[in-house]
């Protein structure tokens, strides 16, 4: 992955693992794909249906909110990236999106990627972007690959065009398949 050679030597591994999230878009050809920490476990038997809804003809993966307020700098660092202003933030209720386990729509991050490009050309790559961010624009924020997703995808309200939400995917450990 030549872009991601642009890694700061210093940065950690949470980092880069963040970065490789949003690139393994760039070697998928699904529209959707599964992003899985090494903490995340199988615990037990899933299909299809467990992570995506047939609606009116259309794939719809779910995935699961979680409170603004909980890594509040995440979502303000990724707003910023984003050109989302923090009244644009308000309207979304306090929820955002959970974090690993989800699933990622390949069309949401390639257009993402894009716009990062777009709207940032001197620094160049979107690689370059999220690492010159981290460290020359908010040394002391964090942005992470679902507040961008997410805030991307609210900005352009295609949320609901690949995704539906389904409430305790993660925290009901008795519905919960991880």
């Amino acid at each position: 992955m030549k872009q991601c050679e642009t890694f700061p030597k210093s940065r950690s591994g949470w980092f880069k693992s963040q970065i490789l999230k949003i690139a393994a878009t760039l070697y998928r050809e699904s529209d959707f794909y599964l992003i899985l920490d090494s903490d995340c476990i199988l615990t037990k038997k899933m299909d299809y249906f467990d992570l995506f809804e047939e609606k009116n003809g259309q794939t719809l993966a779910y995935f699961q909110k979680k409170a603004l307020y909980i890594h509040r700098n995440w979502w303000a660092c990724s707003a910023k990236l984003l050109g989302i202003n923090s009244k644009q933030l308000e309207t979304l209720n306090g929820t955002g999106m959970g974090v690993t386990p989800q699933i990622l729509s390949r069309r949401i991050v390639k257009e993402m990627c894009k716009y990062l490009e777009a709207t940032h050309p001197s620094i160049g790559k979107w690689t370059s972007i999220l690492s010159f961010n981290r460290i020359q624009l908010f040394p002391m924020a964090n942005w992470t690959e679902y507040t961008l997703y997410y805030l991307f995808a609210f900005k352009n309200r295609i949320l609901n065009h690949y995704h539906i939400e389904k409430e305790n995917m993660l925290t009901d450990y008795k519905q919960c398949m991880w």
